[in-house]
């Protein structure tokens, strides 16, 4: 499951993420697929719980960034829950593309056009600090606990 992103696809990435007109969202999503109340889903089938346009250039810049470094500096390994809380969504010419994040089992799912593409290993040091909550994304409420 290892990948490494290729020069194209790094600077194809870089290039749309510095076009103010590619939508680019940050969503928190329910990490277990059972738990919905009928509202919106991201493609894999998570309950999309919030999510902000990020129209910051720099913020933009350096979520790809992020992205790229997490994939590029994987072991290789990875669990088996995916129970992811994040997901970062591209829009380009009418083409969604989604990643869709677990920073437990390290691992992303790439999802183009709501049709599952990919799915990578990932070094979560390199992401985590990217995907935070006061960037106006509530993390997802855990079913264990209540609020």
């Amino acid at each position: 499951m290892r990948h490494t992103w290729g020069e194209r696809e790094v600077e194809a990435m870089l290039a749309a993420l510095s076009d103010p007109a590619v939508a680019l969202e940050l969503a928190a999503v329910h990490p277990y697929l059972h738990a919905t109340d009928g509202g919106p889903q991201v493609e894999s089938g998570h309950q999309r719980r919030s999510s902000v346009s990020v129209t910051d250039a720099r913020a933009r810049a350096a979520l790809g960034r992020a992205l790229i470094d997490a994939v590029e500096r994987s072991n290789g390994m990875a669990a088996m829950c995916f129970n992811p809380r994040h997901a970062v969504t591209l829009t380009v010419a009418g083409q969604r593309v989604s990643w869709i994040i677990c920073l437990e089992c390290l691992q992303i799912q790439l999802w183009i056009d709501g049709e599952f593409s990919a799915m990578v290993t990932i070094d979560p040091a390199a992401l985590a600090s990217h995907l935070p909550a006061s960037e106006g994304v509530e993390e997802p409420v855990s079913p264990f606990v209540g609020r």
